[in-house]
């Protein structure tokens, strides 16, 4: 697992003619090593010294998160990953495979959250901690968490008008696009665990869309949980605004298409399906012409 942060700068003390590093450097080389031991030892020391150092609480985040990592044993010779170990028995036969990094202990993680929430009060600017931690969530599969802190962070940011800081205290880059794109993703990997989290979705879009309610990505993200809900009129209204705002957007084009098909409004379905043999790709267009004969 990468670390949280892992651009570990180094400054320069004038002191007997040495160079001293960073405590964010000293433990960023710890951690590639590593060493657990060392890691721990230093943050002990870095939090006596410098408390307030926002370096230390993304640090202490990724020892503990990595320490809760455990071995899972699986007899399934799919499970076999690259850092796998083969057990054997006597015949010298492999029974199963230990993974290195298939699971985690929900109680060593609560050190890692705890350490987390606490960066977060003190740097509530900080998007490197909120994002490491909405990972680790999604890593564990807390999705209804996940999805809570995903709608804090978007509610913070309005606050803040999107003004965010990463490692090191430094601005992020276009920050407006970069909570949108990671959003999004964060959306996707709710999408992605199945229908069950159209809840979460649906929690998550509607968030994103009191900041940006001309986004069309996150329209079509309201609009699919909403049918996933089987709630399709509902989804028509982010679609439709969505289409108005990119008209030539074919998956816009083909969702709002499906929606009147399942809805057996032929009419409608029959028109947006001929636009989407206008803007499609390969696939789409396929599909749609597969619908079109359908309707007749």
């Amino acid at each position: 697992m990468k670390r949280l942060a892992i651009l570990g700068i180094l400054f320069l003390l004038v002191c007997n003619n040495t160079i001293a590093q960073s405590y964010n450097a000293r433990f960023d080389k710890l951690f590639n090593a590593k060493d657990t031991a060392g890691q721990r030892m230093l943050l002990e020391k870095w939090y006596a010294e410098k408390p307030d150092d926002a370096e230390y609480y993304t640090a202490a985040f990724n020892y503990h998160a990595v320490k809760s990592r455990e071995p899972v044993l699986s007899f399934d010779d799919k499970a076999q990953g690259k850092n796998s170990l083969a057990v054997r028995n006597n015949q010298d036969s492999t029974m199963a495979f230990l993974n290195e990094s298939a699971g985690y202990n929900p109680q060593a993680l609560v050190q890692a959250y705890r350490v987390i929430d606490e960066g977060i009060g003190k740097f509530p600017k900080r998007l490197d901690m909120r994002f490491g931690k909405i990972y680790m969530l999604g890593e564990n599969g807390r999705y209804d968490v996940f999805a809570d802190e995903l709608v804090k962070t978007l509610q913070y940011s309005a606050t803040i008008n999107h003004q965010w800081l990463w490692t090191d205290n430094k601005p992020v880059k276009d920050p407006v696009t970069f909570l949108k794109d990671n959003t999004q993703s964060y959306i996707l990997q709710l999408y992605e665990v199945g229908d069950e989290q159209a809840d979460n979705m649906l929690k998550a879009a509607n968030a994103a869309l009191l900041l940006f309610p001309d986004h069309a990505p996150f329209l079509s993200d309201q609009a699919v949980a909403y049918s996933i809900k089987n709630e399709l009129s509902q989804a028509l209204v982010p679609l439709l605004k969505a289409a108005a705002i990119v008209p030539e957007d074919y998956i816009v084009l083909n969702n709002i298409a499906e929606i009147y098909y399942r809805l057996k409004d032929k009419e409608n379905a029959l028109k947006y399906y001929r636009m989407v043999l206008k803007y499609g790709d390969a696939q789409a267009k396929n599909l749609a012409k597969e619908r079109i004969k359908e309707l007749g």
